[in-house]
């Protein structure tokens, strides 16, 4: 599907809104996804930035509602965010609202390894460029390397276009938290899913998702042992890419806890990613969530309930010549819970 333009008719009372976008987008949006990307298309023709907290004030929104809904677009292609987008930046250009590379879809390691040849590792093994790699990562295991880890090698670099300083780094953090080889292509995909493009921002992202927060969330889930790569990307979806408070974090562990003994990791990621879908933002949006569930509940079993009765009000009235008096039940039902 072609990504979706930015652009005026050259009327400044005009904005036009491509069918590409009512037709494609439009219905999974939210209010909030909606409203900022008209506004956005709106100020298109102009060339200026725009603030996030401008976006914020004008919808009264907050900042992390626009982020939400900004990274949303992203998502989809629509828009790219850019390099200064951190700093509460929106370019509002004439092709997108923002100026950022998108990372492209990452591919499947197993589907890209598949097509390597034995003379593509071998060539891979004989460049002066990269087999340098291959000696160091024997260094770091003190394992020799066979086919299987050189196609993770050419992987990281041919398919994921990964530097090799960058390659190294990552070798060396894979072993120094004890897995080896094994995760490493799951790492690298992490990494590159997180814009990571050197080994300074490989470090930075390694520091900020394990930290204290990683850490106290694997307490809440009940676990005193590091967390796994899934376990890390689970943990830095929560806080930065639904942009949740600890507070909402530490609501959803308990809940997992509470439930389940064991995968509470995805049984949390669950609830959340229902809540961040629903726009829950505060611990009040989550008790409004709560009463929605509780009341849309009460409805069922009440309509299941007055269902029941009526098969047995009309199989008395085949014995006993009683009026039938005619309900409307769910009227009825809606009372009923209006009353809790």
């Amino acid at each position: 599907m072609d990504s979706i333009r930015l652009n005026m008719n050259g009327s400044s009372n005009i904005t036009l809104l491509s069918n590409d976008f009512i037709d494609n987008y439009m219905k999974d949006a939210n209010d909030v996804q909606i409203k900022l990307y008209i506004y956005l298309l709106r100020n298109s023709s102009s060339g200026h930035s725009i603030d996030i907290s401008e976006l914020a004030d004008y919808f009264n929104y907050s900042e992390k509602d626009v982020t939400r809904a900004l990274k949303y677009w992203e998502k989809k292609g629509v828009i790219s965010l850019g390099d200064t987008f951190d700093d509460s930046a929106v370019s509002a250009g004439e092709s997108s609202p923002a100026g950022k590379k998108t990372i492209p879809a990452l591919p499947d390691p197993d589907t890209v390894k598949a097509s390597y040849t034995i003379d593509m590792l071998r060539d891979f093994k004989k460049s002066p460029e990269t087999s340098w790699l291959i000696t160091a990562l024997q260094q770091y295991t003190g394992r020799p390397v066979g086919p299987s880890q050189i196609s993770s090698l050419l992987f990281m670099s041919d398919a994921l276009g990964m530097k090799n300083d960058l390659i190294d780094y990552l070798m060396q953090y894979c072993v120094e938290r004890d897995d080896g080889i094994f995760n490493i292509e799951e790492t690298a995909l992490f990494w590159i899913e997180n814009g990571v493009e050197n080994v300074e921002q490989a470090k930075a992202l390694c520091n900020s998702v394990s930290g204290a927060d990683v850490k106290h969330v694997m307490r809440l889930l009940g676990r005193s042992s590091d967390p796994t790569d899934p376990e890390l990307k689970l943990i830095n979806r929560w806080i930065k890419t639904y942009g949740f408070d600890m507070e909402i974090i530490e609501e959803a562990c308990n809940r997992a806890v509470s439930a389940v003994s064991a995968n509470r990791p995805a049984y949390a990621e669950s609830i959340l990613k229902k809540w961040y879908d629903k726009n829950v933002h505060t611990m009040e949006d989550v008790k409004i969530c709560d009463e929605a569930f509780r009341n849309s509940k009460a409805v069922k079993n009440i309509s299941s309930n007055i269902g029941i009765s009526s098969v047995s009000a009309d199989k008395r009235s085949t014995f006993c010549d009683i009026e039938q008096q005619d309900y409307d039940f769910n009227e009825l039902a809606g009372r009923l819970v209006n009353n809790n």
